[in-house]
């Protein structure tokens, strides 16, 4: 996922899916407020919601958790297909 801010200080989204070969996916909505992460890519069907750790290191929402160590971010999963994946992504 890559996040920016536009023009008029809304964040802004895209996501690739490697596995897919698919790149700039849009993120129809995406929101950080309170330390709670909001996304909708409506085409697909899809939402996420993910909660910030204290120490701002970890998203933790179903069925992905995305945790920074170091220079990386990895992401966790526990559900569906893809099971017990774990992931890490340059940041």
């Amino acid at each position: 996922m890559k996040v920016s801010r536009g023009a008029d200080g809304k964040l802004k989204a895209t996501v690739d899916s490697l596995d897919q070969s698919a790149t700039d996916l849009r993120v129809d909505t995406i929101i950080f407020q309170d330390g709670t992460l909001k996304f909708e890519m409506k085409r697909l069907l899809a939402s996420y919601v993910a909660t910030l750790s204290k120490d701002g290191t970890q998203l933790t929402g179903q069925p992905l958790a995305l945790q920074t160590i170091g220079d990386w971010i990895v992401a966790h999963t526990t559900a569906g297909p893809a099971a017990r994946w774990t992931g890490w992504l340059a940041r």
